[in-house]
């Protein structure tokens, strides 16, 4: 292999690991609260959440949450903390009350 063909190799444009993009807000109260925990492979008792700094009027979702951090319900208005994966699917990852 010749130098160039290492010096290519050493500059590659591979995908480059970007951390997910956190935000906080609150649960619409535009929407129903959740009456239970997520449905595996249904869109049940997802969350719509408002963040002020994307937007008042238009909702982030809808969310996948889960009950890893207590066993509370997160209800309209709650404070929550947003995650969005590799595929710019939103997960609440936290709600206030969470550990009560």
């Amino acid at each position: 292999m010749s130098g160039a063909n290492v010096a290519d190799l050493l500059k590659s444009t591979a995908d480059v690991n970007v951390q997910p993009k956190v935000i906080r807000g609150y649960i619409s109260t535009n929407r129903a609260a959740p009456t239970g925990f997520p449905v595996p492979d249904s869109e049940d008792n997802l969350l719509w959440v408002i963040s002020p700094a994307y937007s008042l009027d238009r909702p982030i979702g809808p969310c996948w949450w889960n009950a890893d951090h207590g066993a509370s319900l997160p209800a309209q208005g709650t404070e929550v903390v947003v995650i969005f994966d590799d595929q710019e699917i939103p997960t609440v990852i936290f709600w206030v009350g969470a550990h009560s």
